[in-house]
């Protein structure tokens, strides 16, 4: 995995590589996994919120870059449902992730 996809999103991007790579995934319907949703980090926190969007972005860029637009969008979408709950901490991480997910080099 790319240490820069640290957290949030790594899975994804594994999976799109392997994807290019010529391997085939498939489904185990009867595997089980159990996962403690944002137990270190704290649900929506401004720490989520930053590395959610900056590497959701940074996977589109990478893979898709020609639905880069919408997924700016989506995101400045969310900083706004953000805005109106009175979130501000988490509006701001969001409006970083965005940028720091637009304007990085590492990911190309």
């Amino acid at each position: 995995m790319l240490e820069i996809f640290f957290m949030y999103g790594e899975d994804v991007e594994w999976q799109l590589r392997a994807r290019q790579g010529g391997y085939r995934l498939v489904y185990c319907p009867h595997s089980k996994v159990w996962h403690k949703e944002n137990a270190s980090s704290g649900y929506k926190s401004p720490f989520v919120e930053y590395y959610g969007t900056r590497n959701s972005i940074w996977i589109v860029r990478r893979y898709y870059l020609w639905r880069l637009p919408v997924a700016v969008f989506f995101h400045l979408f969310r900083a706004g449902c953000r805005i109106l709950t009175d979130k501000w901490q988490q509006a701001a991480a969001v409006l970083r992730g965005i940028f720091s997910g637009v304007t990085a080099n590492s990911v190309l």
